[in-house]
């Protein structure tokens, strides 16, 4: 039953009522126990949803727009990170900047242990499996589907976006994506490349008009590896953020959803 394992969360005040024209308002619905997130499972809180969708006015029939968000690290104990405060710092706000149809998700890592120099780290192995990706997708447009009565959900455009220690599972699902033939269109960093960038590099050489905005802490560890992309991939916009590292998906994450090119302030 849907009621088990499935909650509305309120909806939130970026997002306006639905224009005549458009068959499903705005929502958000946050899921538990997702089969394609069983990896990822625990333990926490019995409410604790292990993915959050996000919708924007969807007009009957039309291609969505799907946005993945990787979260970052947690600042304590990441077992015990509900992921609806991971969702206020996520850059999923899709307010009126944002025109075309938009469904987003935000899936919960699979929490690590802690090491020194690493609290809170959580990984992503299902989405990084084969077909992993593909599934958390599917699930989320089913899920969007039962809860509105809307149908299938047509892709348009595929986005990844990551902040912080999600990058690592932004690098490794991209390379899985590839091997699975599945396009992504677009790719947002926010201060997230704490590792080698190849799988980037790679993504955007192998994907015809890819767009992707790679933005890092002037000084910071980021800027070292987001300089390596800049150089590697001339069409890549590659930026320092006015914003802190903590505060930077939910600064610039609206803004470039709608533009990828838009000014950050």
């Amino acid at each position: 039953m849907i009621a088990s394992r499935r909650g509305l969360l309120a909806a939130p005040a970026l997002l306006l009522a639905a224009p005549a024209w458009a068959q499903v308002a705005p929502g958000e619905l946050a899921l538990r126990d997702t089969p394609a997130l069983d990896r990822h499972k625990t333990g926490g809180a019995h409410d604790n949803p292990d993915l959050i969708l996000r919708w924007n006015a969807l007009p009957d029939g039309a291609p969505l727009d799907m946005v993945l968000h990787f979260h970052g690290f947690a600042d304590g104990d990441p077992a015990a990170m509900d992921l609806r405060e991971a969702l206020p710092d996520a850059g999923l706000e899709l307010d009126t900047r944002l025109t075309r149809p938009t469904f987003a998700l935000l899936p919960r890592g699979r929490s690590l242990a802690p090491r020194p120099g690493r609290p809170g780290p959580f990984d992503w192995p299902a989405l990084a499996a084969p077909g992993g990706l593909s599934a958390v997708l599917d699930a989320g447009g089913a899920a969007l589907a039962e809860a509105t009565g809307r149908g299938p959900t047509a892709r348009a455009r595929l986005i990844l976006t990551a902040h912080s220690g999600g990058g690592g599972g932004l690098l490794a699902t991209l390379d899985q994506a590839a091997r699975d033939g599945l396009r992504v269109d677009r790719v947002h960093a926010f201060d997230a490349l704490y590792r080698d960038p190849a799988p980037l590099i790679r993504w955007a050489r192998r994907t015809p008009g890819f767009a992707l905005v790679v933005l890092f802490v002037p000084g910071g560890r980021n800027e070292v590896t987001a300089r390596e992309v800049a150089a590697a991939l001339p069409g890549a916009r590659v930026e320092a953020s006015p914003a802190t590292h903590a505060e930077m998906p939910g600064a610039h994450g609206a803004r470039l959803l709608a533009d990828p090119m838009a000014p950050l302030r």
